[in-house]
């Protein structure tokens, strides 16, 4: 895959996403979103891309708090924009379960 198939399909990703967050959709939009049936073939792509952009993005912001210093101060806003989505994101992915989910203790 090459840079403009990568650029293609993460705004793709992110009209699917923009979708369900204007929409209130819980179940993965693929069909709603014209643009994403040219780019993935199948449902189950779509969201094996959504899951590598979301690991990408936690990726990043985890090593963000690993290393913070005042340099890289700005970026917190950036990241913290990103993960404003992912009750967006997590819905998509198990739409049973809640915005704030409380694991078990045992």
């Amino acid at each position: 895959m090459g840079w403009d198939d990568f650029h293609r399909r993460n705004r793709a990703i992110d009209a699917v996403l923009d979708y369900a967050h204007r929409t209130g959709q819980t179940s993965l939009p693929f069909e709603e979103v014209p643009e994403v049936t040219t780019i993935f073939e199948h449902r189950k792509d779509l969201l094996l891309a959504l899951q590598a952009k979301w690991s990408r993005t936690l990726a990043g912001y985890l090593e963000y708090e690993l290393f913070d210093d005042e340099e890289n101060s700005g970026m917190n806003s950036k990241y913290l924009a990103e993960l404003e989505i992912y009750p967006v994101r997590l819905l998509l992915f198990d739409p049973s379960l809640s915005v704030v989910r409380r694991f078990p203790t045992s």
